[in-house]
């Protein structure tokens, strides 16, 4: 069976870390795209990047996935 890409959510400390992520896509030749906030004055605020597969996703490693919150943490 080929391998498929996953949905994978990673988090960033601040925007400035995110702009550093933004770079090391496009040093890696990773398509994305930056989402900026026009209410936080067009502040970036997520990137997207292209389906990634094999061992381009280990490109990531550096980074830490973002867990969920339970309901107990959110109260």
């Amino acid at each position: 069976m080929p391998d498929h890409p996953h949905l994978v959510i990673l988090g960033v400390k601040n925007e400035k870390k995110l702009d550093q992520a933004l770079e090391y896509l496009e040093e890696n030749g990773i398509r994305h795209y930056g989402y900026r906030e026009p209410d936080y004055d067009d502040s970036l605020t997520a990137i997207a990047t292209e389906p990634l597969q094999g061992d381009v996703r280990k490109l990531f490693k550096k980074w830490q996935l973002l867990k969920p919150v339970s309901a107990k943490e959110a109260a």
